[in-house]
């Protein structure tokens, strides 16, 4: 068996990975083995129960834009330069190809290119919620290795509400989007678990994890597994592991369940 320890220490320098290891301990997440832990562009733990992806993206190559057709997470914690954790929301992958089409030409028209989503249109996921432009679902590209350009869209790189904790939310006088409408409850939750978490208050990322059940009950979110119908064998294997582990040894899981 892989020791969970030495997983991101095989990814990042040392310094990053202990700080990676002591904030998943403090938002009560069980580190991975190895065999649960998606390695892509950028590792990925798929999180089912809550229907999470955790993404740890480099900052200096992959900025958070905002722009309602690129994925911004529901929460993320800048842990150093070389990592941002990311909790991404899971949704329906797209499968049309003259969807990918608009997207992609809204994007470009936006100052934003976009690789392997006219070919691949799964490379997106379909929000919950719709738009006369996208009247089954509002689209959102999700891999930033896909997403180039973009230098004229709001940044959120420099912006944090308390510590680590990035502030995503829309600024005073910029018109909430889809992507808030969806999922502002849920940031203003991770906001403030994630916060107290970090200032080790026991248990209290709980409520935000809480929050991601209630909304994948509702339909909001939904398993991170079933993303993998649409890419390889491996990340189906890795969300199920880590699944398991989650149930296991997640104390919130335990409280939630009850």
């Amino acid at each position: 068996m892989s020791n969970p320890e030495s997983i991101f220490h095989d990814i990042y320098p040392s310094a990053t990975a202990t700080k990676v290891t002591g904030t998943l301990r403090a938002l009560g997440l069980p580190l991975p083995l190895k065999n649960e832990l998606y390695t892509g562009h950028a590792p990925i733990l798929f999180c089912n129960p809550f229907g999470l992806a955790i993404r740890f993206n480099n900052p200096q190559r992959f900025p958070l834009m905002r722009h309602e057709n690129l994925m911004r997470p529901i929460g993320a914690l800048h842990i150093d330069p070389n990592c941002r954790m990311e909790f991404q929301f899971m949704a329906t992958p797209e499968r049309h190809s003259h969807i990918a089409e608009k997207v992609v030409k809204q994007l470009s028209h936006d100052g934003v290119i976009v690789e392997d989503v006219k070919s691949s249109p799964e490379n997106m996921l379909r929000l919950p919620l719709c738009s006369a432009q996208f009247p089954q679902g509002v689209p959102v590209v999700y891999d930033p290795a896909n997403i180039l350009g973009g230098g004229a869209l709001r940044h959120f790189e420099k912006r944090f509400k308390k510590g680590a904790v990035m502030a995503l939310r829309p600024l005073k006088g910029e018109a909430p989007d889809i992507q808030d409408q969806c999922f502002d409850h849920l940031r203003q939750a991770f906001e403030t678990a994630a916060s107290a978490a970090l200032r080790k208050k026991p248990n209290a990322f709980t409520g935000f994890l809480a929050s991601c059940v209630t909304a994948k009950h509702d339909g909001l979110l939904r398993d991170s597994a079933n993303i993998a119908e649409y890419c390889n064998v491996f990340p189906t294997r890795a969300a199920q592991a880590y699944e398991q582990h989650l149930w296991d040894e997640c104390q919130a899981l335990d409280t939630l369940t009850q």
